[in-house]
């Protein structure tokens, strides 16, 4: 019921279905860590105004999840999860911003009408960039898919094209290149790292090297992947293809 602070904290386990490495009931909590190999990195539940951000979570069954409140998941890496982040169900308002997600099978899963999804890095998931689980739409504009072209990035979220009973997911605008104010893969460095287990049977992508330095949980940056390359809108105004 207060507003804890869970800061600069490096916690690893073994990759696998099973333990919960943060979890909060309640208030509203700051979290910012390194979690490395679990069943769920961080879990917040019926909290009233959370903000998860600058966290490294990699190598979970779930990295993220939150149940009823209004949340605030920015600045975080998600990387070689099965479900990056799963944002709940209709008593939700989830805004999730400037995060990298990639390397998943799913990179973020919502049934809650009221989430917006902005200027994300979702990208390399094996399976969906997004699962919309709601009746509603979803609008999700001015994210980087790792992709321009609309028909790939349609084909990569799952809605009312694939499952009648589903709202749409509208995607544009969408960004041309990587947010630069999101989290970096070279941000990516786990201490005394356990073996990165793959989090499904299909083959994971070639993974960054990764250090084994017992420096402080890295701050990731805001230089991009392309310094060249600055996120701008398209101007296409195509939406998600309907049956």
């Amino acid at each position: 019921g207060g507003s804890p602070i869970v800061y600069g904290n490096t916690i690893q386990g073994k990759y696998g279905p099973y333990g919960i490495f943060i979890e909060v009931s309640g208030g509203s909590p700051q979290i910012h860590n390194l979690l490395y190999g679990g069943g769920v990195g961080i879990s917040v539940d019926t909290a009233a105004d959370a903000t998860i951000s600058n966290n490294i979570v990699a190598n979970f069954s779930m990295g993220m999840s939150g149940g009823v409140g209004n949340y605030t998941f920015e600045n975080n890496l998600l990387i070689y999860n099965t479900n990056g982040l799963n944002l709940g169900n209709s008593n939700s308002a989830p805004l999730v911003q400037d995060n990298t997600i990639v390397f998943s099978q799913v990179g973020i899963s919502s049934s809650a009408p009221n989430t917006n999804i902005t200027n994300n890095n979702i990208e390399n998931c094996s399976q969906n960039s997004i699962h919309w689980g709601s009746l509603s739409n979803l609008n999700a504009p001015n994210n980087w898919w790792g992709t321009t072209d609309a028909s790939s990035i349609s084909q990569s979220i799952y809605d009312y094209k694939n499952n009648y009973n589903l709202g749409n997911v509208t995607f544009t605008p969408f960004l041309n290149a990587p947010n630069s104010q999101a989290p970096l893969l070279s941000s990516f460095s786990v201490p005394n790292q356990l073996p990165i287990s793959s989090p499904s049977p299909t083959s994971t992508p070639s993974q960054t090297p990764i250090s084994n330095s017992t420096s402080p949980l890295p701050t990731p940056t805001s230089v991009s992947t392309n310094p060249t390359a600055t996120p701008t809108q398209t101007t296409q105004s195509t939406s998600t293809a309907t049956p």
